[in-house]
């Protein structure tokens, strides 16, 4: 039981990465140079 415990807390925490760096890290790298922040491109 404490296998299965510890698969799905790193599955999680995988899943969990995952979509913070889909969501914020790969965004920001993505948006245009010459545009600021609040521009609205």
């Amino acid at each position: 039981m404490e296998e299965i415990q510890g698969i799905l807390l790193i599955l999680s925490g995988g899943f969990a990465f995952w979509l913070l760096y889909g969501k914020f890290i790969k965004k920001a790298k993505a948006s245009d140079s010459n545009c600021g922040k609040d521009c609205g491109c």
